[in-house]
């Protein structure tokens, strides 16, 4: 069995309520939409809103790095 993707309708202001700065990411059919690319791409990010503890631990057993808040983030 493959893995599971969720399809969603995406505005860039819809993207701001994602918990973390990593998952306001999406993809149009032609590109990639991302609310922090270069954070994003280098697998660094911030808690935008409300977040859930095994959510980010997830993505950090993936490799991102997660501040608390951008302010936080240094030099991506």
């Amino acid at each position: 069995m493959g893995r599971k993707i969720q399809i969603m309708f995406l505005t860039i202001e819809n993207m701001k309520n994602f918990d973390l700065s990593f998952c306001a990411t999406a993809w149009d059919g032609e590109k990639y939409i991302s609310l922090e690319e270069e954070l994003t791409k280098n697998m660094v990010g911030y808690i935008m809103n409300n977040h859930d503890g095994e959510r980010m631990k997830k993505y950090n057993e993936r490799g991102f790095i997660i501040a608390e808040n951008k302010k936080l983030i240094k030099d991506f």
